[in-house]
């Protein structure tokens, strides 16, 4: 990790989100906390000025709070926004959507925090909690008080909201890990592998609708294609697989933080001076003052057992059509399969391993993902399926937690 955060402002374009996902298994690296396991899968970055804002998205195991505790003790949407109050939960929800589909068993958790680059401090915090038809929001952000709630009552939701912040310390300190992600991808471009992929803009360019926002807003508005970057984990040597890492030194501190605007709207800046696109939001109060502590990210070191051991893979080749990916098994390693194929004749472009799962009967497991997937099989004697990434990933996953479950290896770090 570089010494100074304010190396993101060079990194880093302003106003651009910067997302990542993970595309292998989310289990295999955890952090431990005293109440459970949590598995990060995605992260999002935007900056503005020195400020750069981050949201993580991760699953929980076991889900805070269980399903019976909101069955009983959760009434939704207790608090309305003002303006807002004939909103209502969709009936359609309930608690089995708190759960990821990429990760069975682990329920949905949103993480969101500010952090100052030049100043190397943080500032503000949330925690937001699937509870399938509504989030349980705990913060330590007073703006979200609506004016009607008497101060008593404040005082007994901030006690509630500390303690809930305190259990996810090691995912915020995480967060502050995470942050430099873009300048990962900048320092080993060696791990980074890149691929071009049509968007459903690009795929409807002659539909009406398109042409007439090309019409409106011009080309580099309306983006045909997405480069996705994959940058690949580093190979270890270690006999260790637990490792305690330090976050970046950070220290809290309250002043205030941007809040993006509709396009063309005039907002001001720190001083008062008119500004586009954005404004400067004054914090006034704040009740929280703890620096990021170390968390513990754990490898999971239980080797599947079965009458098969081996690894299930998505490889995909560059010379291929967008969407289009190979769906294999293998008793060696998946790189060493990879290599294989790219040498074989016919193949312009080599394949890349996507993702990749040790399994206990990697036959067994890729037979059921075939059948899952098989209406996107683009040849019957062949391994290749015609689907999004994430589509196959959930399947994958769903066949492997069947497997991980009924063999009774389950590892919880």
């Amino acid at each position: 990790m570089p010494e100074e955060p304010g190396v993101l402002t060079d990194v880093m374009q302003e106003g651009v989100v910067y997302s990542y996902d993970l595309t292998n298994d989310a289990t295999s690296f955890r952090i431990s906390t005293q109440q459970s396991c949590l598995a990060i899968v995605g992260a999002s970055l935007i900056r503005h000025e020195h400020e750069l804002t981050c949201l993580i998205v991760a699953g929980e195991q076991p889900p805070n709070p269980s399903d019976e505790c909101i069955l009983r003790d959760h009434p939704q949407m207790r608090h309305p926004t003002k303006g807002r109050e004939s909103f209502e939960p969709d009936p359609h929800y309930g608690l089995e959507d708190r759960y990821l589909e990429s990760l069975p068993g682990f329920a949905r958790v949103v993480l969101g925090t500010r952090f100052d680059l030049s100043g190397n401090f943080y500032d503000v915090r949330y925690v937001n909690l699937d509870l399938g038809r509504s989030y349980a929001v705990f913060t330590d952000d007073d703006a979200i008080f609506p004016p009607a709630i008497h101060y008593s009552e404040r005082d007994e939701i901030r006690k509630s909201a500390l303690h809930e912040l305190d259990r996810y310390k090691e995912l915020f300190s995480a967060a502050a890990a995470l942050m430099y992600l873009p300048v990962m991808f900048v320092a080993e471009t060696k791990r980074v592998q890149e691929t071009q992929f049509v968007t459903d803009l690009g795929t409807d360019r002659d539909e009406k609708e398109v042409r007439e926002a090309v019409s409106e807003l011009g080309k580099d508005e309306v983006p045909f294609t997405r480069m996705v970057r994959c940058l690949a984990a580093a190979r270890t040597t270690t006999a260790t697989l637990d490792r305690n890492l330090e976050p970046p030194p950070l220290t809290f501190k309250s002043e205030g933080y941007w809040k993006p605007l509709p396009l063309g709207k005039v907002g001001e800046d720190k001083s008062g001076n008119p500004i586009v696109g954005k404004t400067w939001v004054q914090r006034i109060e704040s009740w929280s003052a703890e620096s990021p502590a170390s968390f513990l990210i754990r490898r999971q070191t239980v080797k599947p057992k079965g009458a098969e051991p081996g690894t299930v893979y998505v490889m995909r080749s560059p010379s291929h059509e967008v969407d289009l990916y190979k769906i294999g098994f293998t008793r060696r390693g998946a790189e060493e399969r990879a290599r294989d194929l790219g040498a074989a004749t016919g193949v312009p472009l080599p394949f890349a391993v996507i993702a990749s799962w040790e399994v206990g009967d990697c036959s067994g497991v890729e037979r059921e993902v075939h059948r899952k997937l098989d209406e996107r099989r683009i040849n019957p004697r062949r391994e290749f399926f015609y689907a999004s990434l994430s589509e196959i990933i959930a399947t994958i996953e769903s066949v492997v937690a069947s497997e991980t479950l009924e063999s009774g290896h389950v590892s919880l770090g």
